[in-house]
C-alpha cells in the first residue's frame, strides 16, 4: 500500500467516526426536553392539570408529579406558576379550573390539544332536554378538580362551587366529598383532574391513569 493510499484510508476512517459521533450527539439533543409548558393560576379557585408528551418531561420548579412522559399538578386557590420542559410533541392536555397555559411563552388554547388518555369526557348529544344530573365524587388523597359547560342552564343541588349560567367550576377535597349538578340541554365540554369518578344520569365513569 502506498503512503498516499494509507493516508486516504485513515482520513476516511476518521471522517466516518466523526460522522457517527455527530449523529449520536444529534440523537441525544433531539431527546432533550426543550419545549416549555407553563401553567399559571388566574386566582379565585383551585385549578388542576395533567399532560402527556411523546418524549421525556421534567419539571423546572418542584412539588408536582412527573413520570417520564406524564405530569400532573394543582395551582391555587391563590396565584402560582408551575413550569415544565418536554421533548417531542404534546400528546394530551387536560386543564380544569382557573388556569392559563403557555407553550414557549405563547398562550395555548386548552382545546388545541386532545385531552390526556383515560380522561373522563361527557360530551353527549342524546340526553333528555332537562333533568340531567352530574354527580362528582372525589376519590380521596388529593383534590378532584372539574369544569364543565352545558348548552342549557346548570344548577347546583348542593352549594359552594361556581356556577354561571351553563358553566360550572369546582373541586372536591382530598378527604372525599360529592358535588351534584342538574343541567338542561347537552354537555358541550367536560374536564376532570384528580382521583374519583363521575356519575352522569346513573352511568358511572371512572378516572384512568390519573
Amino acid at each position: 500500500m502506498s503512503r498516499g493510499e494509507h493516508t486516504r484510508r485513515a482520513f476516511l476512517r476518521g471522517g466516518l467516526a466523526a460522522g457517527a459521533a455527530t449523529l449520536s450527539v444529534g440523537r441525544v439533543a433531539a431527546g432533550e426536553p426543550t419545549r416549555v409548558l407553563t401553567f399559571e393560576s388566574e386566582g379565585g379557585g383551585l385549578g388542576g392539570y395533567k399532560f402527556t408528551a411523546s418524549g421525556r418531561i421534567e419539571q423546572v420548579d418542584r412539588g408536582d408529579t412527573v413520570d417520564r412522559d406524564w405530569a400532573r399538578g394543582y395551582l391555587g386557590p391563590v396565584r402560582g406558576v408551575d413550569t415544565f420542559r418536554y421533548a417531542g410533541e404534546l400528546t394530551g392536555l387536560t386543564v380544569a379550573g382557573p388556569v392559563a397555559v403557555y407553550r414557549d411563552g405563547d398562550p395555548l388554547d386548552r382545546d388545541a390539544v386532545d385531552q390526556t388518555p383515560g380522561s373522563i369526557q361527557l360530551q353527549f348529544a342524546d340526553t333528555p332536554p332537562t333533568g340531567n344530573v352530574v354527580r362528582i365524587e372525589g376519590g380521596g388523597g388529593r383534590p378532584s378538580v372539574y369544569e364543565f359547560r352545558a348548552s342549557g342552564a346548570v344548577e347546583q343541588r348542593d352549594a359552594g362551587d361556581e356556577v354561571d349560567d351553563g358553566h360550572a367550576v369546582g373541586h372536591v377535597g382530598a378527604r372525599r366529598g360529592t358535588d351534584v349538578f342538574e343541567y338542561a340541554g347537552d354537555i358541550e365540554e367536560f374536564r376532570f383532574v384528580g382521583p374519583g369518578r363521575v356519575v352522569h344520569n346513573d352511568t358511572v365513569h371512572e378516572t384512568v391513569y390519573d
